[in-house]
This record gives C-alpha cells, structure tokens and sequence, in this order.
C-alpha cells in the first residue's frame, strides 16, 4: 500500500514544501464541508475527488505535475500545457517546481473543483 509519505519522500527536498503547500490547499477549497477526498495511488499519483477527480497531483523528483480540467483562467505565463495528445483523462497540467507558483497553479485547481463539486 503506498502512501502520501512515500510520494512525499520520492521527491526530492526543495520539492517537498511544493507537494505539502498543494495538499494542504487543494483540501481547504472545501474546509466546511470536508467533502474532498484524496486518494493515493501507484506510480507516485494523488488523485483529488468531490462528486468526481477534479485534479490528479503527479510527483516527479523535481518538480510537481499538476493536472486538471476546467481552465477558465487566463494563462499569462503562458505555463498550461495541453496534454490532450497523450489521450489521457487530464487535458491540462501546469509543471510546479517552487512554493511561488503555488498560488498560479491554483487558480486552475480551484476552476476544475468549482466545475466538479456536486452542490
């Protein structure tokens, strides 16, 4: 069974408070209700769901793939990727590497939440 600590102890240190920073904001989008789930799963995934997956977190040593759906924001730096080609669930991911591009990447995390939560 693996775990979030095993994901965590994949990456690599400067890594680490990126993956701990998205966590912990991705779960207060919901803080009230405490709907949103998280599941760990293999190949160093954390998948997060209300009523369905809004955003799956891929951990890599250097960096942090957020993915997710709903972009409805603007981009201005131009650093959304279309995956779309890969055929995947995910047409979206942004690549996080510092705390600081917390905050951008999660914009997008909140506009997929906000088009998937079951109100």
């Amino acid at each position: 069974m693996v775990s979030f600590a095993d994901h965590l102890a994949f990456a690599e240190p400067p890594i680490q408070p990126v993956l701990l920073e998205l966590r912990k904001r991705i779960m207060a989008l919901d803080r009230s209700e405490r709907r949103i789930k998280e599941k760990v799963t293999t190949e160093r995934r954390i998948a997060y769901s209300v009523a369905s997956i809004f955003a799956e977190v891929k951990v890599q040593k250097k960096q942090i793939l957020v993915r997710f759906f709903e972009m409805g924001v603007s981009d201005p730096k131009n650093l959304v990727t279309d995956i779309t080609k890969y055929k995947w669930a995910w047409p979206n991911q942004i690549a996080v590497d510092s705390v600081a591009l917390v905050d951008y990447a999660m914009a997008f995390v909140e506009a997929s939440y906000r088009s998937h939560r079951a109100d």
